[in-house]
């Protein structure tokens, strides 16, 4: 710092270092708590934080509607056995593939081209109550797309429950995205992962052409 006629100037290294705040003032947010009142909270400003990670990481306390496709389908663990070839399947000592509120799952998945079940894991981190799945097309005509059968697992592997039909809206392509199908999921308590496999045809998309390759992206609604 340099003091010019009673004024003080600052270089621009210390200026950055010190965030703009010399004076090492208080500064403080306005954000809002969600509610259907209106109201605020005050929450004050830590050095390197600014103003969308409080956007990012203050959650609404207020839940929205998660709302089910109309053909959703809960599948009980009799009636999956009698299409799975096995009640328990071993798990991966460290899954890199793991589903959190602060963390979604993108899946590029390719035919694995062996015989036996094919299917990808992802684990649960935390207890999701409603998660998306979206799936996008694989090319722009005659667009196919990888529509799973969804199995939930507990802590060992073995089978809680599963769904299918789960597709509540699709979205046409854009200049940024393919076009994609999505749903919600409900997650059954005691689930710790996911087993997805793929389907060669859904009722929920009787006219979409399905495929056991293709991009998913898993996301935590709840």
């Amino acid at each position: 710092m340099t003091v010019i006629d009673g004024e003080k100037y600052y270089t621009a290294e210390y200026l950055e270092r010190t965030e703009f705040n010399p004076e090492r003032k208080k500064r403080f947010y306005h954000i809002p708590t969600g509610n259907l009142n209106g109201s605020w909270q005050m929450v004050e400003r830590e050095k390197g934080i600014d103003q969308s990670w409080f956007k990012r990481t203050v959650k609404p306390s207020t839940l929205q509607p998660v709302a089910l496709g109309s053909h959703y389908a809960i599948l009980d663990q009799s009636d999956l056995l009698k299409a799975l070839p096995s009640r328990c399947f071993s798990l991966p000592k460290q899954s890199k593939k793991m589903l959190s509120r602060e963390k979604n799952v993108s899946l590029f998945i390719k035919p694995t081209f062996q015989e036996g079940f094919d299917y990808q894991l992802v684990q649960l981190k935390g207890t999701p109550t409603y998660v998306s799945l979206m799936a996008f097309a694989d090319r722009q005509q005659s667009p196919r797309y990888y529509w799973p059968l969804v199995v939930f697992l507990d802590h060992a592997g073995c089978v809680v429950e599963g769904a299918s039909a789960f597709l509540s809206q699709t979205h046409a392509a854009t200049m940024l995205q393919q076009a994609a199908l999505e749903g919600v999921l409900r997650v059954p308590e005691q689930s710790q992962f996911m087993l997805l496999t793929p389907l060669q045809q859904a009722v929920d998309v009787p006219d979409a052409q399905l495929t056991n390759q293709g991009q998913i992206r898993l996301a935590v609604l709840r």
